[in-house]
């Protein structure tokens, strides 16, 4: 046997032991706590107003967007399980902002698990206009 085949059977020797010992290989998914906020940051533009789709399967939750200084812009929730999401629209601003959105689940859940899609509707466009007519 050539040393070079022998190298070869160590190194897949050794692969098979470290992949089979339990080791984990993927990081868990982060678990929100009860009562505690899932937290994310989102920038506004000027001139837009933003439509918010918040969606929390399975379970009751409360859902607060903050703007600069803590101050309370929209905020909602749902007391009962559900089927389906809630919408927030943000009204367009002169100049722009950060926005703080909190959602806090009624029970423990894994963060990936909360759904939040943001669309962006120009006060310039009358199609976005009539979008946010709409809601």
């Amino acid at each position: 046997m050539s040393w070079l085949h022998r190298i070869a059977s160590a190194c897949s020797i050794t692969c098979v032991l470290l992949l089979g010992s339990g080791w984990p290989l993927a990081v868990t998914a982060q678990e929100i706590a009860e009562g505690r906020p899932a937290e994310f940051m989102i920038y506004q533009y000027p001139e837009v107003t933003l439509l918010i789709r918040i969606e929390v399967p399975e379970t009751s939750f409360e859902a607060e967007i903050t703007g600069p200084e803590n101050a309370l812009l929209k905020e909602s929730g749902l007391p009962e399980h559900r089927l389906g999401p809630v919408y927030q629209l943000v009204d367009a601003v002169d100049s722009p902002r950060q926005l703080m959105i909190k959602i806090t689940p009624e029970r423990a859940i894994e963060r990936d698990r909360i759904s939040l899609e943001l669309v962006q509707l120009s006060v310039f466009d009358r199609n976005s206009q009539a979008l946010a007519r709409a809601y």
